[in-house]
């Protein structure tokens, strides 16, 4: 019988690498990678703040001289359209879930009267 138990896990190798000891270039390499990546979704959430505070100066300037309501509905759904739009480009994750909420609730909504409203 034998003291020593062989092992055939190949997996070991792996674990062995990961558990070695970084180099301190990895940890500020990784460092300087969040970094950028930090730097870069500001740079897009600024991009999409830019873009809503223009759509607002065009509608305080536009919807001024409207005489009806329905220029502005309209103008209003384009620009509802066009803001989803935008924050997928500019990768916004805090529009995505209030349009869902708000398409939810519309969804949810009963659009047909029941058989008792009829009578």
């Amino acid at each position: 019988m034998s003291l020593f138990i062989e092992d055939t896990n190949p997996n070991n190798e792996i674990i062995s690498i990961l558990k070695e000891p970084s180099d301190p270039t990895d940890d500020q390499i990784a460092a300087l990678q969040e970094d950028i990546e930090n730097l870069k979704n500001k740079h897009q959430e600024d991009k999409f703040m830019w873009f809503v505070s223009g759509i607002a100066l065009l509608d305080i300037v536009a919807l001024l001289h409207v005489d009806n309501w329905t220029g502005p509905l309209v103008i209003g759904l384009i620009e509802l359209i066009a803001i989803i739009v935008m924050a997928n480009r500019c990768k916004v994750e805090v529009v995505a879930p209030l349009i869902d909420k708000i398409i939810g609730g519309i969804g949810s909504f009963n659009w047909k009267k029941s058989k008792e409203d009829e009578d």
